[in-house]
């Protein structure tokens, strides 16, 4: 078993730098680029903080099959259910790590749960069994017989 320390802090603010470059350049959509929120460009950029239930959600726990090709990198961009337009969080997969940032105060682990469930199986992950958990101060990786444990630090 391996053990590392990461700022959970810094992983989030990358995340949401990644989702606001993807997301605000309208490619997955086939629309035109537009100008990010500033509250979410402060945030990224540390002169704010996520309030709420916003900020990084990641699995509880995450078994993955080694044989599984995860060599590459998904994401996704997550939509109100109300609506399917209002963009509200992102989800990103980096080989055997899912990480979900959400946009919105108020939310909360089950609703995203349920906005990932349509997305069905993502490289590893079967969204329908996932456990998110916010900004958890550790979390497991397990592949067959090796275990890797992050712990994450908040500031």
């Amino acid at each position: 078993m391996t053990i590392a320390d990461y700022s959970g802090t810094l992983l989030e603010r990358w995340c949401l730098k990644v989702a606001i470059n993807l997301g605000m350049s309208g490619w997955d959509r086939g629309v035109k680029s537009e100008k990010p929120p500033a509250e979410l460009v402060e945030i990224a950029f540390g002169r704010r903080r996520f309030t709420g239930g916003a900020g990084l959600y990641i699995p509880r726990y995450t078994h993955f099959d080694s044989a599984v090709d995860v060599d590459n990198c998904k994401w996704d961009l997550l939509t109100n259910a109300s609506d399917g337009k209002t963009v509200v969080g992102f989800a990103i997969s980096l080989r055997y790590l899912l990480m979900v940032v959400s946009f919105k105060d108020g939310t909360t682990a089950a609703a995203l749960e349920r906005l990932l469930k349509p997305l069905g199986r993502v490289h590893a992950f079967d969204t329908a069994t996932l456990s998110l958990a916010h900004r958890p101060r550790s979390l497991s990786l397990g592949a067959d017989d090796k275990k890797l444990d992050l712990r994450l630090t908040w500031e």
